[in-house]
Order: C-alpha cells, then sequence, then structure tokens
C-alpha cells in the first residue's frame, strides 16, 4: 500500500505576489503537496519539473505494474534486463526502500 497522497496532482500557477510567485504541486482535493518558489511565467525548466512532479502517482502506479509484470513473466532475458534492474531500483526510490 502506498503513503503517499492519492492522485490525481494537478499543476496550479500562483502569480498574485512577487514573494510568492510559483507552482503549486495539488492533489485532487486542492491541498498543497508541493510549491516550486521564486519562478517567472514561461519558465521551461520549471514547467517541465512541474509536469514530471503532477505525474509521479501515475509513474509510480505504472513502474510497479510493470515490475510485477516482469517478476512473474517467463521470459527470464525480460524479467533480468538491465533496464528492469533500473526501473526496480527507481521504484525502491520511490517508495522510500533505498
Amino acid at each position: 500500500m502506498n503513503k503517499h497522497t492519492a492522485k490525481p496532482w494537478s499543476i496550479q500557477i500562483e502569480f498574485e505576489k512577487p514573494q510568492t510567485n510559483g507552482v503549486l504541486i495539488v492533489d485532487g482535493a486542492g491541498d498543497t503537496i508541493a510549491r516550486i518558489y521564486g519562478v517567472t511565467e514561461g519558465n521551461p525548466e520549471v514547467q517541465a519539473n512541474s509536469h514530471l512532479i503532477a505525474a509521479a502517482p501515475e509513474l509510480l502506479e505504472v513502474l510497479q505494474e510493470l515490475a510485477s509484470a516482469t517478476y512473474m513473466s517467463f521470459d527470464t532475458k525480460l524479467r533480468y534486463h538491465p533496464v528492469i534492474g533500473r526501473a526496480n531500483i527507481a521504484l525502491r526510490k520511490a517508495i522510500g526502500d533505498v
């Protein structure tokens, strides 16, 4: 069972006050999960990072499904492929198991 905030996560932009200009990542109830301060509108790196953070729950879910499917696979080339090993390491990192 995951301990993170339930999906979906989405992006909200806040540009009302110069000292709090930023991007919010919010859950389905509108509660803030993360805030990126001091950004300027149109910054492509911040936009890309925001989208990556907002997609985290879905990415984790898919990675867990992929790990489970490859573990159950009879295809040993697939099960022991280096990219599957890297995926398992990333999964462990995501759930705080490293």
